[in-house]
């Protein structure tokens, strides 16, 4: 899982680097690239952690299944909703 998250960190990182500084260019599509960069790089550093496969919210399992759907996947289905408080457990 790594590795595919580390390639694409690569990847998002060429193409923001490609806009920038040019004067006109869209800069929507760079700010979708830098927000998907931070979010490969978090589950980077959760992958790191020991915490990469546990839900921000709740701290229970997200689930194999989930995460091979939705590698930067933070939440556990339940706390997915964007109606559901997004706290760290513990907070």
């Amino acid at each position: 899982m790594r590795g595919a998250l580390s390639v694409k960190a690569s990847a998002f990182g060429t193409i923001a680097s490609m806009y920038e500084g040019v004067p006109g260019e869209d800069l929507g599509v760079l700010d979708h690239a830098e927000a998907e960069l931070e979010d490969v790089e978090r589950a980077l550093r959760r992958l790191d952690e020991g915490s990469y496969a546990s839900c921000e919210a709740c701290g229970r399992a997200i689930g194999d299944d989930r995460l091979a759907r939705s590698p930067l996947t933070r939440r556990c289905a339940e706390h997915d909703s964007p109606m559901t408080p997004s706290a760290p457990a513990g907070t």
